[in-house]
């Protein structure tokens, strides 16, 4: 059974041992600062260097950590986690993401953001999950953004 799983969701990239993640504390500017030089999205390719390579300029701008929504802040923490983890984001079948708040707005982030992380899904060429809530303790909800 789990094999048949493994194949259809494809396998859990393994966790290099000993390796540690981000820790709950660390600053969000020093996250930043390593994530802009160590995130590839493809082997050997700087993520912040194929954005300003390409003119990806409202991205570079949005991922900046005095964003005023969570989402780029959250992606920052993941890729440097996963990064410091010896976890390759071409490796992975796709991202999850969980947004909470903006309950005003149906629980969904910005316009900004969600047009950002269907940019990033189409970078990435991986699908991205965001899932949200449209109230304090709503029903668990989902977009989808494919590459």
């Amino acid at each position: 059974m789990f094999g048949f799983l493994r194949r259809w969701f494809g396998a859990a990239p393994q966790v290099e041992r000993g390796r540690e993640g981000v820790r709950p504390e660390e600053d969000l500017d020093d996250l930043y600062a390593e994530f802009c030089r160590t995130f590839c999205h493809r082997p050997g390719v700087n993520f912040m260097a194929f954005l300003r390579a390409e003119g990806v300029t409202r991205m570079i701008d949005w991922l900046r950590p005095d964003s005023p929504c969570a989402l780029p802040k959250g992606i920052i923490r993941l890729f440097v986690d996963g990064t410091r983890k010896g976890i390759n984001a071409w490796q992975v079948p796709g991202l999850s993401l969980n947004y909470e708040g903006n309950w005003r707005h149906g629980g969904l982030p910005g316009q900004e953001s969600l047009d950002a992380v269907s940019v990033l899904a189409q970078i990435l060429g991986k699908p991205i999950t965001l899932y949200y809530t449209e109230k304090p303790g709503g029903a668990l909800m989902k977009m989808e953004f494919q590459p």
